[in-house]
């Protein structure tokens, strides 16, 4: 809150609901990606580390309004970029929550959401109340309040064993603590939901981290989950329930209800009236044949039933599925066993394009590409990877840095006794988490000032390994010569 910036006051809860039907302001979907990138750090409680949010956050505010697509649009509004402020969300927020429709939720809750004083009659005469907090949670987030739609349900798993649930989270989020698993569940849910947005409607770059996370990865894993996954509006067959829903949306989904009903009637009777005309057309024809007088219908059933008996339709099936004639195979393959596509250039096979790069990200999911590869687009794990499957000198340079740092990890593997190789993502993150710390970094840096380490990625990780490594072999060349 503005005035509890430090949450060293007492508060009710703010409800915060996600947006399926615009994933690109959905919170929940946001946070799932800023974990799945980022992870977590032993012995971190803070959401965002670092000292400064309100700086950080407005430099990249700062930086975001002079994009080309978002300055043309500012310049069409007729506002300059200097004008948008941290503070603008708070206001815009506020008056979208206010006025946005005749029907929006109640200025005392709007107020007391905003942190904003009543004067005297705050806490007093006005207090907070749950369900108006969580209609104006639907609210700011973008819901449609003048539709049906604004009681949409999140997406959610159901029918999914609890240990599954479990062992997911260890796989998508290694390291988070147990008391987010509640909310490490919906995330999941939202990131399997969007991953065809994600990675074909939104413009991500396609050295993004997301693109190296086990979402993009893994695609039996993503087939699994995905069947598991509902986002629907509300209905009696589901135990989740919306809250903060207006008695005019409830009008809304019934209207909705009996429209799509009368539709289906619609539908049912088009069809008894076309079963009644084929019944009758049926009944023409065989009083037709029953008389002697040639019809289509007749015609085309006597030719079938000639070839038929000479064996002629019986040779066409056999040429139009020569499988049949063959031995069934096996209904249930391998699924881990997945088939390799390679790449022609520069005169040899390769397993990666010309174009390819190792994808940025951190270090877990530098270990997971190195043991795992990645499924969807076919490549290999990237400990096969050689230089001539590069095209040019300084993605040559990364795969040394990448394999140094990845040796690291292996060498401690070796020293643990642990078996390998690795076939699974949950024995990847397994190892990782027993030999992460060849590969950590210092919380402070040697003047004192503290690292984001949560959020560092694997290029970072190297160059201070390298450094490091650098360091031990002069101090023992010094060593050696006295």
């Amino acid at each position: 809150m503005k005035n509890d910036q430090m949450a060293e006051k007492p508060r009710d809860p703010r409800h915060v609901y996600a947006n399926p039907l615009m994933p690109e302001i959905c919170p929940i979907l946001a946070l799932a990606i800023f974990w799945l990138c980022f992870g977590f750090v032993d012995g971190e409680t803070q959401l965002f580390p670092g000292s400064n949010q309100y700086e950080r956050f407005r430099k990249y505010l700062a930086r975001v309004v002079l994009y080309d697509n978002i300055l043309e649009e500012l310049e069409r509004r007729g506002l300059d970029p200097s004008e948008i402020a941290s503070h603008s969300i708070r206001k815009g927020a506020t008056g979208y929550a206010a006025s946005g429709s005749t029907a929006c939720p109640p200025i005392t809750a709007v107020n007391i959401r905003g942190g904003w004083s009543l004067g005297g009659v705050q806490d007093t005469y006005m207090r907070y109340e749950a369900a108006g907090d969580m209609y104006v949670g639907r609210t700011v987030n973008g819901l449609p309040i003048n539709s049906y739609k604004f009681a949409m349900l999140p997406p959610h798993f159901v029918g999914l064993e609890a240990s599954f649930v479990r062992e997911c989270l260890g796989i998508f989020f290694p390291g988070m603590p147990s008391h987010l698993f509640g909310i490490g569940e919906m995330a999941i849910a939202s990131l399997v939901y969007h991953r065809d947005w994600l990675l074909n409607s939104c413009p991500l770059p396609p050295n993004h981290p997301l693109c190296a996370t086990v979402l993009c990865r893994n695609e039996t894993l993503y087939k699994k989950l995905k069947s598991y996954v509902v986002c629907s509006l509300p209905n009696d067959e589901l135990a989740m329930q919306p809250t903060g829903i207006p008695p005019h949306v409830l009008l809304l989904g019934e209207m909705k209800t009996i429209a799509h009903q009368l539709e289906r009637n619609l539908e049912k009777q088009n069809e008894n009236i076309q079963l009644i005309i084929n019944g009758v057309m049926k009944e023409l024809e065989a009083k037709a044949v029953g008389l002697g007088t040639v019809t289509q219908a007749g015609l085309k059933e006597s030719l079938m039933n000639c070839l038929e008996d000479a064996g002629v339709m019986r040779i066409v099936r056999r040429l139009d599925n020569p499988g049949n004639c063959e031995e069934k195979s096996q209904e249930k393959q391998d699924i881990s066993v997945q088939s390799r596509q390679t790449y022609m250039w520069g005169g040899k096979f390769h397993f990666v394009p010309e174009d390819f790069h190792l994808p940025k990200g951190s270090v877990v999911e530098a270990w997971r590409n190195w043991c795992m590869g990645d499924e969807r687009l076919g490549y290999p794990p990237f400990k096969s990877l050689r230089p001539d499957d590069f095209s040019n000198k300084n993605a040559r340079k990364r795969l040394s840095d990448y394999r140094f740092m990845m040796m690291q990890i292996e060498q401690k593997a070796s020293d643990l006794g642990i078996h390998m190789p690795i076939k699974t993502e949950q024995e990847a993150v397994s190892v990782f988490e027993r030999c992460k710390s060849v590969v950590s970094v210092p919380h402070e840096t040697v003047t004192g000032k503290r690292r984001r380490t949560g959020q560092l990625s694997w290029l970072t990780v190297v160059d201070f390994l390298r450094c490091k490594s650098k360091e031990s072999h002069s101090s023992e060349t010094v060593y050696a010569d006295v």
